[in-house]
């Protein structure tokens, strides 16, 4: 039901994921079902029509979250706002003990979502909270500026918020913290669906019983009667390809016209009783990020691994990098992508230990580069100081000694019989931090070969001292 904004993806994980299930540049298109309690999806043809999540309990408005890549959508039977991811996994409670939820505008640059509840003159109310549900506000409150409030979307650089009043006949705007309240028009008969186009100084509302799309100036002048329809409902735009979707609550189809009402279309048919509904204009949702996995496995190393629903001709996966305290994503040149199917894993062994870092998957294809998903902060262990036992052992007539340190220092690696004589020195100098090795070959330093028996290594970094006994057996 909103007006889907040019959003700019930033360097965030690889903030989630954008794909498309084919190499294409149409959009998909979301609504809910309130009857089927489930959040259905299709492509912008009416193709590839899936079940995104069921058994809601009434699902009514559904916004997109194009950053998190987050479907937010309000539970009338249960009184709740839920998200979940756009393949519906994750699914969650965001908000609880919502009054008869029903419209939803999120402001993701802000970090809020807005909502209507209420059907009642002692009810109704417009609220926000943060994008976790924490910090609710009541913005306006019940009646007389409220009796059944029911879309509601959003001016974010405008500074406002537009809804509409199924009780009250009217469309109206207000700042974004609930000041400042404007009637924009008073003389509607049903009014539902809102969506705004700052960009164009315009909106639209659905007037369900009046079955006609009405557009306006932002402040309220220029009405005009848009597209004449049965049952319009539910309004979006995607204003990048100019064009209107709106849900028929009486013929259960999804329609869509050019703004200014012309080349209507039939989109999809044979539908139950489509509500809500979301556009996803660049066509990045019918392929998801199931899942991820990010963690330094080994000093020195991290992995990363993350699963889709699947991939498009020339899709490209880049694995992006950041260094706790420097700033900036960069992409380091020795990370391969591999994968197995939909399942793909990047190892980066060119990390510090001790250092902290984030990483960003991006996906390009023919739509250009996207963010995938991000990852949390990983440190990766440091070094620790260690004299690994000998390989062989017993061995004859040489042997490797492994052994590791925490930092570039200088090293004394040596051997000594049983009586603590010096048999040989393996190592005297500067090394550096890393899992190294030393090879005796079963000699003394003048190079003779030693007797067998039980000898001792003993490796020296500063004060510190580490021994391994060993056994050469001639």
């Amino acid at each position: 039901m909103k007006a889907v904004i040019s959003v700019f993806f930033i360097a965030v994980l690889a903030i989630t994921f954008f794909a498309t299930g084919s190499a294409r540049s149409a959009g998909w298109v979301y609504w809910t079902e309130p009857d089927l309690d489930k959040i259905q999806g299709a492509e912008y043809d009416g193709s590839g029509l899936r079940d995104v999540i069921a058994s809601l309990g009434d699902p009514r408005d559904i916004e997109l979250d194009m950053v998190a890549m987050k479907l937010y959508w309000t539970n009338t039977a249960t009184s709740a706002i839920r998200r979940c991811d756009f393949d519906g996994s994750n699914a969650e409670d965001v908000i609880l003990a919502a009054e008869i939820p029903s419209g939803i505008a999120l402001d993701v640059t802000g970090g809020k979502i807005y909502w209507t509840e209420g059907t009642t003159a002692g009810t109704a109310a417009i609220k926000r909270a943060d994008l976790d549900g924490s910090n609710i506000e009541t913005l306006v409150a019940p009646f007389p500026r409220l009796r059944d409030p029911y879309d509601i979307d959003l001016d974010v650089a405008g500074g406002k918020m537009y809804w509409t009043d199924h009780g009250m006949g009217r469309v109206y705007r207000a700042n974004l913290d609930g000041s400042s309240i404007d009637t924009l028009w008073a003389g509607a008969v049903d009014p539902r669906g809102i969506a705004v186009d700052p960009g164009n100084g315009k909106y639209y509302y659905a007037d369900e019983s009046g079955g006609i799309i009405m557009r306006a100036n932002l402040n309220g002048t220029g009405l005009q009667g848009l597209i004449s329809g049965a049952g319009p409902h539910a309004l979006d735009l995607d204003l990048a390809d100019g064009k209107i979707y709106w849900t028929d609550v009486w013929w259960d189809y999804v329609y869509r016209a050019d703004l200014d009402g012309s080349n209507q279309e039939t989109i999809i048919t044979g539908l139950d009783n489509p509500v809500g509904l979301a556009v996803d204009p660049s066509g990045t949702s019918p392929v998801l990020l199931r899942h991820f996995t990010a963690a330094a496995r080994t000093p020195g190393g991290v992995e990363l691994t993350w699963q889709v629903t699947g991939a498009g001709a020339g899709m490209e996966f880049h694995v992006m990098r950041e260094v706790t305290g420097r700033p900036g994503y960069r992409e380091p040149g020795d990370v391969s992508v591999t994968n197995v199917g939909v399942t793909y894993r990047a190892v980066d062994r060119g990390c510090e230990p001790g250092v902290s870092y984030r990483y960003r998957v991006d996906v390009s294809d023919e739509n250009g580069r996207r963010a995938l998903f991000e990852t949390q902060t990983i440190e990766v262990p440091g070094f620790k100081l260690e004299l690994g036992q000998n390989q062989p052992n017993p061995f004859n007539p040489s042997t490797a000694i492994p052994f590791t340190l925490p930092r570039s220092e200088r090293v004394k690696l040596a051997v000594y019989d049983v009586n603590g004589k010096l048999v040989k020195t393996l190592i005297d100098g500067v090394m550096e931090a890393g899992v190294t090795q030393a090879r005796w070959d079963g000699r003394h330093r003048h190079g003779n070969p030693a007797s067998s028996g039980v000898y001792f290594c003993r490796l020296q970094v500063g004060k510190k001292f580490v021994t391994r006994t060993m056994v050469l057996l001639r």
